[in-house]
């Protein structure tokens, strides 16, 4: 049986919690992310998504340079160790709703990333979504495939 350590993205981004939003924002944009890691002394403490900053930040029209990452993040974080199986993982994000789940270590250090496209390409390898997710070279981005059908 496949595990999650066969399918996951090594060495997640991540930021301290105390980094401003608007750097968050700009790192998910360089690096075509839609969320990182925030970490208290190494430790996966939330996660900062994309629609974290439009929901808490921008529509209250609040600015988001004083926002520091841990104050607006999601901290629910939905975690999987790297030893779990894929079935597991897929079952937890179906039962959280979620794209991803961060992959971390026994002292909560995250160690990687299972994003929803990666699943996707994993059960179905000749599928159209595999095959252009391959061909623009994304690694399988967590933006596509909710796993919802």
């Amino acid at each position: 049986m496949a595990t999650v350590a066969q399918l996951m993205t090594p060495h997640p981004v991540v930021v301290d919690a105390e980094t401003e939003v608007l750097e968050c924002a700009r790192l998910m944009e360089r690096r075509e992310i839609g969320a990182v890691g925030v970490v208290r002394d190494g430790r996966l403490f939330a996660v900062l998504t994309d629609r974290d900053i439009v929901i808490r930040a921008i529509a209250y029209d609040r600015d988001p340079r004083p926002i520091a990452a841990g104050e607006i993040a999601t901290r629910d974080v939905v975690v999987v160790s790297a030893d779990a199986t894929v079935d597991e993982a897929e079952q937890r994000m179906r039962e959280r709703a979620v794209r991803r789940l961060f992959v971390v270590d026994a002292d909560a250090r995250p160690v990687g990333i299972l994003t929803a496209d990666d699943l996707t390409a994993f059960r179905y390898p000749d599928s159209v979504v595999a095959q252009q997710l391959g061909e623009w070279g994304l690694g399988y981005s967590d933006q596509g495939f909710t796993g919802q059908g």
